[in-house]
């Protein structure tokens, strides 16, 4: 999933959109946010909240940081991969 850190005085939303096009080349339009995690990482002692932010996309995905990612898939809430995230 596109991903990043809040912008200084961005909002939640703002930086869902700005991460997607980043990441992607995508659109998001009708935003909103959707759940959050509250992940805590005892053994490098960091702490993350999650927002998700679901929404409508423009465009179909580019793989724009190569370095970062392998690629990007479509999948319904119900069938996500596991693991969804890797340990830090």
């Amino acid at each position: 999933m596109p991903e990043g850190h809040l912008e200084f005085g961005e909002t939640p939303i703002e930086c869902a959109m700005r991460e997607l096009k980043e990441e992607t080349g995508l659109i998001l339009q009708n935003p909103e946010e959707l759940i959050f995690t509250n992940d805590i990482f005892q053994k490098d002692a960091q702490h993350y909240i999650t927002i998700f932010v679901q929404g409508e996309v423009i465009g179909e995905p580019a793989l724009l940081e190569p370095e970062k990612c392998v690629g990007w898939q479509w999948f319904s809430w119900e069938q996500l991969p596991q693991p969804s995230f890797f340990a830090f």
